[in-house]
């Protein structure tokens, strides 16, 4: 007499391993969104960290001196701000001495 169950039970051997490369793969996307999100706000984060440390220098010249610094090279020299114009570009426009400057900060790819 034949065993009717030995032939269920070969389709369901694969069962377990098709189960677990499924898992495997939907854990493994996962990952790679979360580090691809991650990279993300870590560049907005360095933007808006550069972007706030520019606007205290700015306010700090402003506060000291009474007016708002003519460009970036003075508050570089006279405030000791710090940027790497190697993965940043800042955009610093003054209208006036007693009108707060525009500050846009980008990441250079």
């Amino acid at each position: 007499m034949r065993n009717i169950w030995i032939k269920k039970n070969k389709k369901r051997a694969n069962l377990p391993l098709i189960t677990s490369l499924a898992i495997y793969i939907a854990i493994t996307i996962m990952v790679v969104l979360s580090i691809n999100n991650a990279t993300i706000e870590s560049k907005e984060q360095e933007i808006a960290e550069l972007t706030n440390s520019i606007n205290r220098a700015v306010s700090l010249c402003y506060a000291t001196e009474g007016s708002y610094p003519a460009n970036m090279d003075y508050l570089k020299v006279n405030y000791g701000l710090e940027i790497d114009e190697d993965k940043y570009l800042v955009h610093y426009e003054i209208f006036a001495s007693n009108i707060a400057p525009e500050i846009k900060v980008f990441k250079i790819k």
